[in-house]
């Protein structure tokens, strides 16, 4: 049986730990990648393009067929001279930002007390803030506001390693779930044929899907909860790698 397996990258695909059990893991995912015709292998991940090609090289990961960057706001398609954007899904956002173009939102949105991110955590159909801890409720507030009958929303989060809050603005209705659903559909891959693995709340919309996931062990257990109600998941006992080579023997990738 042939496999599109989508997984996510920090916290799932590579080493947690950099443990000797997450290094033998990654070596047979490797000798199974080179060995098999039966897998197309897609990279879903919050980080953009030039992050994930830094990871592949950094972490020596199979070379994916697809990738999937900044949160589902963009696809890239190998080919022989590398990873290309693909133009048929950048038209698809284009069209549901038609209305206030990326440059438009920004400047709706100057008034308010957020820092822009790096031009590289940016994109045009993605625009990322910070947010001192003290203005996070106010900012809530008023970007409910501002953006509300705008064809944009925000996904706030923690940045654990640094004091203060994160804000990516992306197309309304656009995640890690709409790129898979729009790729597989794209290429004609039946949800049968699909399999997923990823560890985090940016993953939890696939794991409330039809697209049967493996969940891997250092997924926090609310999350883990969640996704034990969906019939066809699988909750791994291995944390990251392990946990991914744990669930693609469960659904019989050998």
């Amino acid at each position: 049986m042939a496999f599109f397996f989508i997984t996510d990258l920090d916290g799932t695909l590579i080493p947690n730990r950099g443990s000797a059990g997450e290094r033998a893991a990654l070596q047979e995912i490797l000798r199974r990648r080179k060995q098999s015709s039966q897998l197309q292998l897609t990279y879903a991940s919050g980080r953009n393009h030039a992050l994930i090609i830094a990871a592949i090289q950094t972490y020596a990961l199979p070379e994916p067929d697809y990738l999937i960057a900044d949160v589902g706001t963009s696809v890239y398609i190998r080919r022989e001279e590398g990873f290309f954007p693909s133009s048929a899904y950048h038209d698809v956002l284009a069209e549901i930002c038609a209305e206030l173009p990326v440059e438009s939102l920004k400047k709706k949105l100057s008034p308010l007390p957020i820092q822009a991110q790096d031009e590289s955590n940016n994109g045009p159909f993605k625009a990322s803030y910070t947010v001192q801890p003290q203005d996070k409720d106010g900012v809530t507030k008023k970007l409910a506001e501002l953006l509300r009958n705008t064809p944009w929303e925000p996904i706030i989060s923690r940045d654990h390693r640094e004091d203060y809050w994160l804000i990516d603005l992306v197309p309304t209705g656009v995640s890690k779930l709409f790129a898979i659903s729009w790729l597989t559909k794209h290429l004609s891959i039946p949800v049968n044929e699909q399999i997923y693995a990823g560890d985090s709340g940016n993953d939890h919309a696939v794991f409330m899907s039809t697209i049967p996931s493996i969940i891997v062990g250092n997924t926090p257990e609310e999350l883990k909860k969640e996704a034990r109600t969906i019939e066809g998941n699988f909750i791994a006992q291995g944390e990251a790698t392990e946990g991914v080579l744990e669930g693609l023997n469960y659904f019989n990738w050998k």
